[in-house]
């Protein structure tokens, strides 16, 4: 990422000149500088590039609402070059354009965008691993799941979809582990503590209770009763800060 350049290169031009001037502190004192320096530099231009980065991430969302998608995926692409400038900061870009792709149903884009999303946006990586999964690609639907699990341990959706995508496919010691493992984050998941005794008792898990949500992963057909709602378009995620 440019800021970490950018800040390494100053605090390190400070840092150099303090010490090589045989001022007070020397090489200690230059270490401390550049420390100090390089801190301050990245959060400085983390908070002028997300200060640049909002509003148009307001604006996608206002336009995307009005259902002006196309104009959605425009501001959203023209942030891309400033992705460069922080952290994370393109993952969560290609994650909101990849979740664009997929509500307008062109998989094909949204696959290109979406593998490149962060696991800490679990809606993105949760698309991700749906259309791995019905592609048959079950070795990268794992990975994809497993990554997003590990930093989001308390979605619910998440820990029940993987374990469907599990059992599905004949690993019911895998699905129930995985069942297991999320109710010792929160044992009050009725839907999940029902899936887990479920699978214990030989039957198929029921993903009724997670709704539309559900559905949009078109792993399963929705229900008759739930089709005048329809399947909602996914959206734009809140914008994620990360320091």
């Amino acid at each position: 990422m440019l800021s970490i350049i950018v800040a390494a290169a100053f605090g390190l031009l400070v840092g150099m000149i303090w010490a090589l001037s045989g001022l007070w502190g020397g090489w200690i004192v230059g270490f401390i500088l550049f420390t100090l320096l390089f801190v301050g530099s990245i959060f400085l231009i983390s908070r002028f590039i997300g200060k640049r980065v909002e509003p148009p991430f307001l604006q996608a969302q206002k336009q995307l609402q009005a259902g002006q998608t196309q104009l959605a995926l425009k501001t959203l692409e023209g942030l891309l070059p400033l992705a460069r400038w922080q952290i994370l900061l393109r993952s969560q870009i290609e994650s909101q354009i990849g979740t664009i792709y997929y509500g307008m149903g062109d998989e094909a884009k949204a696959l290109e965008h979406l593998k490149h999303a962060n696991p800490r946006i679990p809606e993105a990586f949760l698309l991700l691993g749906a259309m791995h999964y019905r592609a048959g690609r079950h070795d990268d639907s794992r990975k994809v799941m497993e990554a997003a699990i590990r930093l989001n341990r308390k979605n619910a959706l998440l820990a029940n979809a993987y374990a469907y995508f599990l059992a599905e496919k004949g690993d019911r010691s895998a699905a129930i582990e995985q069942l297991q493992k999320y109710l010792k984050a929160d044992d009050s998941d009725k839907p999940t503590a029902d899936n887990l005794s479920r699978l214990q008792n030989g039957k198929k898990m029921s993903m009724k209770s997670f709704g539309l949500p559900w559905y949009s992963l078109k792993v399963e057909k929705l229900p008759g009763s739930m089709r005048a709602a329809g399947v909602p378009h996914p959206g734009i995620h809140g914008r994620r800060r990360y320091r």
